[in-house]
């Protein structure tokens, strides 16, 4: 069913535009180039500050600057001001440019430096190079300076990261669904009612404006809605991933209303891509194939990941547990080691509430994940987290999908159990909620989404049962395998605690050894690999072992390509 798109178009001056250009250049450096560009910045500023108040001190004159101690001093103090900066691990790469931490990390560091010249100072002895109250001075004009920078930068990204909607025709949503599907999320939308999302845009376009970022399972309803989403906060480049070509072929015509697809030349190198316009680009890729996923890392360098894809049908996953390892664990191991090797500063998996005191394959594959991302985020000291959330309006794998298809085919409608109840989240809230979460996440934490109050899936039901013509019926079928009646947000010992928003709390998670997921045998018998999942997800490793693992090598995915399995033997 075709349906009106609302296209995002950013308002701005040729000076925006200018800013958002020199954005885009800046974030095409290497991290080492991009400190040095800062440690310059920063440097000038110091010397500015110093030659100001050395010039004050002496009603502005300029023969005051003509004397070499000053300029030895100068020196001395950029110097110490590296040292220190890069102590504080201001230079490394870690804070956000004009961030809270950043700036009382400058505060530190600058007045640290005036210390220490104050203290050079006084045992130099007379005559002294410049006056002692040239440095404190000095260091107020400097950090004005440098603080003054940082909230032009930082206006910028806010204008920058403004977007204002528009309605438009100029491309079909690629998760849109049928007229059936529709009136499921109308009423799941009725029941959910409307709630205020507070949104900073400017923290939001601190991680993402002028950012190479990278969407896995672009092709899905959530990954579809974050790329179109992203698109407004300028990143430099955003490159979407996906194994669905039909997917990603929809998403590109949604996004540049063109179906034309340009190679860029990696067919060869067995790399399936398309430049989707300047800045963005559309992969074909598998993540089981590890090869391939770390040559994508290496050639487009992302510098933030949201990594969706995933099997999240529960009732296939049951029936075959061994792609859940494939996929769900060994394909999110692949990403999360690409990303810690490249040099990946941010990284958000996504997670779902199956994860929860997982009771299925699903549950259990994404729980594994969550401690995956845990243990790589505190291995690397990288800001690596999980968004953990119910089920989204629109997404193949939702059970408003199955109503849908049953109402559409004439019903019966069927529901696990008349208590059995959901998280429901509208695409739009899930998509905003990720973008903030992916602000607010330090490394390994889980953050769970605020989804609201739970959904009674009979009620859905009955209410689209009543809309049919003629009337159809609504059939408990009873929980079936790794259902539950109720998913909860938190699981046994976990707080809801929100330091930093009200509607996402943050939970610690503890880390799971890459070496027991890449034991996994994915081609044992069903019992095994169930019972070696529900080990590893509940956190008894040792058990796990023992339960269904196995160390025999297996083959890789694709020709010629290493499995995380024997890649992690020949470690």
């Amino acid at each position: 069913m075709w349906r009106p798109r609302v296209s995002v178009r950013v308002d701005g001056t040729r000076g925006r535009l200018w800013a958002a250009a020199v954005a885009r250049r800046v974030s095409r450096l290497e991290l080492r180039q991009r400190v040095g560009l800062q440690i310059t910045l920063d440097s000038l500023a110091l010397v500015v500050g110093l030659a100001a108040a050395q010039a004050g001190r002496f009603d502005f004159s300029v023969g005051a600057l003509h004397d070499v101690g000053f300029w030895v001093v100068v020196l001395l103090a950029v110097c110490v001001l590296h040292f220190v900066g890069t102590a504080l691990h201001l230079y490394l790469g870690r804070y956000r440019f004009g961030g809270f931490d950043e700036v009382l990390g400058l505060l530190l560091s600058v007045s640290l430096t005036v210390v220490g010249l104050e203290v050079a100072l006084l045992a130099f002895g007379h005559p002294r190079p410049l006056p002692l109250s040239v440095p404190p001075l000095g260091g107020t004009v400097t950090l004005t300076v440098m603080f003054g920078a940082r909230y032009l930068y930082r206006l910028a990204e806010e204008q920058l990261a403004r977007p204002s909607a528009e309605t438009g025709t100029d491309g079909a949503d690629p998760a849109a669904g049928s007229g059936a599907l529709d009136a499921a999320e109308a009423e799941a939308a009725a029941l959910l009612g409307r709630r205020p999302i507070g949104v900073d845009a400017g923290a939001i376009a601190g991680y993402v404006t002028g950012r190479r970022v990278l969407v896995t399972g672009a092709g899905g309803a959530v990954g579809s809605a974050l790329c179109r989403a992203l698109r407004a906060y300028h990143p430099a480049e955003l490159v979407m991933l996906d194994r669905d070509e039909s997917a990603l072929r929809a998403l590109a015509l949604a996004l540049r209303g063109r179906a034309d697809l340009p190679g860029d030349g990696l067919a060869s190198e067995g790399l399936a891509g398309d430049d989707a316009g300047p800045d963005e680009t559309v992969v074909l890729c598998d993540i089981r194939d590890v090869d391939m996923v770390a040559a994508l890392f290496a050639r487009y360098r992302p510098e933030v990941v949201f990594h969706t894809a995933a099997l999240t049908h529960l009732p296939l996953l049951e029936r075959f547990p061994g792609e859940s390892v494939k996929t769900n664990v060994w394909g999110t191991l692949s990403v999360l080691e690409a990303a810690a090797t490249h040099g990946v500063a941010r990284l958000l998996n996504l997670s779902t509430l199956s994860a929860t005191d997982a009771v299925g394959v699903l549950g259990y594959s994404k729980r594994i994940t969550e401690r995956l991302t845990a243990h790589v985020a505190r291995e690397h000291g990288v800001a690596y987290v999980s968004a953990r959330f119910g089920e989204v309006l629109g997404a193949g794998a939702s059970a408003l999908t199955v109503l849908a298809r049953q109402l559409a085919a004439g019903g019966p409608l069927t529901v696990p159990d008349q208590d059995a109840v959901r998280h429901f989240l509208a695409v739009d809230d899930a998509v905003t909620l990720l973008l903030q979460a992916g602000a607010v996440g330090s490394g390994g934490d889980v953050l769970v989404l605020d989804m609201g109050k739970p959904i009674r899936l009979a009620d859905i039901a009955r209410r689209l049962a009543a809309r049919a013509d003629p009337a159809v019926g609504v059939v408990y079928a009873g929980l079936g395998a790794g259902e539950k009646l109720y998913e909860a947000p938190f699981g046994i010992g976990e707080t809801d605690d929100r330091p930093h928003h009200p509607l996402i709390s943050e939970v610690p998670v503890p880390p799971l050894d890459p070496g027991l997921a890449v034991e996994l045998d994915p081609w044992a018998d069903d019992e095994k690999i169930r019972a070696a999942l529900r080990e590893l997800g509940r956190g008894d490793d040792l058990t796990a072992i023992t339960a269904g693992l196995t160390r025999i090598p297996r083959q890789a995915t694709g020709p010629g390509s290493a499995s995380p399995h024997r890649r992690h033997q020949a470690d």
